[in-house]
């Protein structure tokens, strides 16, 4: 239920382990920022900047949850 939650969300929603590798990026994340979940899974923030993409605007914009 979750998952569908965020899969349809309009919202950018980007999951991370304790390192900061990135576990899950919905739909939405991946549109704003041009990634596929393939190439952003496993990776860091600053390691999936590429092609002119940067995503950093678009996570200053997120707000941590905890």
């Amino acid at each position: 239920m979750l998952r569908a939650a965020t899969e349809l969300s309009l919202s950018s929603i980007l999951v991370t382990d304790a390192q900061h590798r990135i576990l899950y990026a919905n739909p939405a994340f991946c549109a704003t920022t041009g990634y596929s979940p393939d190439e952003l899974r496993g990776t860091g923030i600053p390691q999936c900047e590429h092609n002119g993409c940067d995503p950093l605007p678009v996570l200053s914009s997120l707000a941590p949850v905890f």
